[in-house]
């Protein structure tokens, strides 16, 4: 019963924790806490079941920087099953990386948010074995654990879409004000850039003949990627063409990538800039390896920016249609002064003419 008692309150903490990073740490340390075992992490799952994040206890940082890279998730790990606990208290031989110790026992558990394995969680080195009570007790904290990130990740959308929306009111500011077409352009990738945590914020637009390149650019990266073309059948041109906006896990899985001053960079977004169902161009966001995948919350607020860029465009073609009407009237103006004029010169050397005939 006290582990029990334990279970719970360490539960209703996790429930509050609106940090998704401070969740899942709270998680990993209530975990060793309450089985008393001397190892914990937990490996976070990309929609390929691989491993995005890992978070530990029990292990000094600078032993876990000497280890490197986290497991993948195969092997005794993979085994967990996706809805029950696996414990093994006889852990013999194994392949471990340099620097790593060696763990006697384990307990794999699962954390799942609605009907996906968000992550695993990894428990070893408990003195005596892990128990059955043991495993339904991290199942208990493991759907607390999943109510805290499920919580997290609405609150962080939340507070996005704030950021989003403000945004998007700077963005229509500046049109409204006037702002020519690159500087708008600019601010929009900027904006997008910030708002989506990406690091760079491309748009593609129609450059010479019937190709397409990247125009605009912002981050880090902006130096590499202007004028870069975007051929016919790779994904931006798709997404203009079919006007629907599309979210890739990371570039570096994708095969045949036909721009390859992309292919070092993990999750990306193309959002299309459609203006009266004619598409203008496409957004493109990039996220480094490693970082968290765009989601559908993403890029449905990217495609919302994105006509707007669209608007932009529309806006400052109607001002650039607009000044040459105002040039050509201009002229128009002088040259009907001129004509006049010289009808009046005309008229006055007649007059002279006349004049000195009579004389």
């Amino acid at each position: 019963m006290a582990d029990l008692a334990r279970v719970i309150t360490r539960a209703l903490e996790l429930t509050t924790r609106l940090d998704q990073q401070s969740a899942l740490q709270t998680f990993v340390d209530s975990a060793i806490e309450v089985t008393s075992c001397k190892f914990g992490a937990l490996a976070v799952l990309d929609s390929r079941g691989e491993t995005l994040q890992f978070v530990f206890s029990g292990i000094e940082p600078w032993l876990a920087d000497k280890i490197g890279t986290p497991p993948k998730g195969h092997g005794l790990l993979g085994d967990i099953p996706d809805d029950r606990y696996l414990i093994v208290n006889d852990l013999k031989g194994g392949d471990y990386p340099p620097n790593h110790p060696h763990l006697h026992n384990f307990l794999g558990v699962p954390i799942r948010i609605q009907d996906r394995v968000f992550g695993r969680l990894y428990l070893s080195d408990k003195d005596g074995g892990f128990t059955d009570d043991d495993g339904n007790n991290m199942l208990l904290l493991a759907q607390a654990a999943a109510i805290a990130v499920e919580n997290s990740r609405l609150y962080a959308e939340s507070n996005t879409r704030a950021q989003w929306i403000a945004a998007s009111r700077a963005i229509t500011t500046a049109l409204l004000e006037g702002t020519d077409e690159e500087e708008a352009l600019q601010l929009i990738a900027k904006q997008m850039r910030r708002v989506s945590k990406a690091d760079a914020a491309l748009i593609i637009l129609p450059s010479v003949g019937d190709t397409w390149a990247c125009e605009i650019c912002d981050g880090e990266y902006a130096k590499n990627l202007i004028g870069v073309e975007f051929p016919p059948a790779g994904r931006a041109q798709t997404v203009i063409r079919e006007g629907t906006g599309l979210i890739v896990d990371a570039m570096t899985r994708q095969k045949n990538l036909l721009v390859p001053e992309i292919t070092h960079f993990g999750a990306a977004l193309y959002a299309p800039m459609m203006s009266k169902g004619t598409p203008e161009g496409v957004i493109v966001l990039l996220r480094e390896i490693g970082k968290p995948e765009f989601d559908l919350a993403d890029l449905s607020m990217a495609e919302n920016v994105a006509r707007q860029a669209a608007l932009a465009l529309e806006l400052a073609g109607a001002r650039l249609t607009q000044a040459k009407a105002d040039q050509l009237e201009d002229r128009a103006q002088i040259s009907r002064d001129l004509h006049d004029f010289a009808i009046q010169q005309l008229f006055a050397s007649g007059m002279e003419l006349s004049a000195v005939r009579n004389d």
